[in-house]
């Protein structure tokens, strides 16, 4: 399986029309809509607008949530923190914390390693997809 999409956890929405699709979870898009015209009548392009910056995925009420989870100078010091979170909701509130400082490619790895580490809870923790929708913003947007 392509680790691209074990991270957005979607195999292919290429061939599903979103715009008539109620969208009201964290999804990661902006993948596929890259460079197509999306109708301004349409729920995909209002969650698309919805969630067009960093400061609109992590919006100030997970921003208050994260406000004592500690910061890292590097990526390894966050893994190293993050080896002792013993739940996806505050390892991934780790990444969300030190997401300024991570690279795209830090930020991938880092997601991988929420999938890795929690296979059960990865699909469902809200700040885990916060993550993958930050990655998805900064690969894509």
């Amino acid at each position: 399986m392509d680790a691209e999409s074990v991270i957005v956890g979607i195999d292919n929405l290429d061939k599903i029309d979103l715009s008539a699709k109620p969208i009201n979870r964290l999804l990661p898009v902006y993948k596929y809509v890259k460079k197509r015209d999306i109708s301004k009548d349409t729920k995909l392009y209002d969650y698309i607008q919805a969630h067009n910056s960093m400061e609109k995925i992590i919006s100030n009420t997970v921003l208050k949530s994260i406000k004592n989870t500690p910061q890292f100078e590097t990526y390894v010091q966050l893994v190293q923190y993050m080896d002792t979170m013993d739940n996806c909701r505050k390892t991934a509130m780790a990444i969300l914390k030190n997401m300024d400082k991570l690279s795209i490619d830090e930020l991938r790895l880092a997601c991988k390693y929420l999938y890795e580490k929690y296979p059960d809870e990865y699909a469902t923790e809200t700040n885990a997809k916060r993550c993958i929708m930050c990655l998805d913003f900064r690969e894509n947007y």
